[in-house]
């Protein structure tokens, strides 16, 4: 366990650990490790009650942010927060896949905290693939995301999203 974190539920470990050159899903949470102090990190970032709601994590490609956010951060987040995970799919653009993964959230986000009785964090990677792969069906996939960003968070009282 890492110090300070939520722990991990227990889940069926894998005949053997290593991804190779995939990333760390959310099942692969128990055999995700030697990360645990940017996970930490992370974690109390988005956990702040005075941090800012929307957390941008970023790092050079291939250096596990993917592996980081499935497998090191949503886990422990779902412990104290209803936690929604969106990976940009390229076939849809950055907006629709946020869409997507929100469903009817972005209007009803307070109503599913209540209902939850947990703050919701939204948690969106692949970003960065705005600018390293664009999606070919729109050059205003940037545009569109951020002001869809902008709208769901328009309210100040909605909570985090990390992206």
């Amino acid at each position: 366990p890492l110090f300070g974190l939520p722990e991990l539920p227990r889940l069926d470990l894998p005949a053997t650990p290593f991804r190779h050159l995939h990333w760390y899903r959310r099942e692969d949470a128990e055999i995700f490790f030697g990360r645990g102090k940017d996970i930490r990190d992370l974690y109390q970032r988005v956990a702040s009650p005075d941090g800012a709601p929307i957390v941008l994590f970023y790092g050079q490609s291939g250096v596990g942010k993917s592996s980081l956010l499935a497998a090191g951060l949503l886990p422990r987040l779902e412990q104290g927060y209803r936690a929604l995970y969106a990976r940009r799919d390229q076939a849809l653009g950055l907006s629709a896949t946020l869409d997507q993964a929100l469903g009817d959230a972005s209007d009803r986000w307070l109503d599913l905290e209540q209902a939850a009785g947990r703050p919701l964090v939204v948690v969106v990677d692949q970003v960065e693939e705005v600018f390293t792969r664009p999606w070919s069906g729109a050059e205003d996939e940037l545009p569109a995301f951020l002001d869809n960003v902008t709208r769901i968070f328009a309210d100040p009282a909605r909570r985090r999203a990390v992206a």
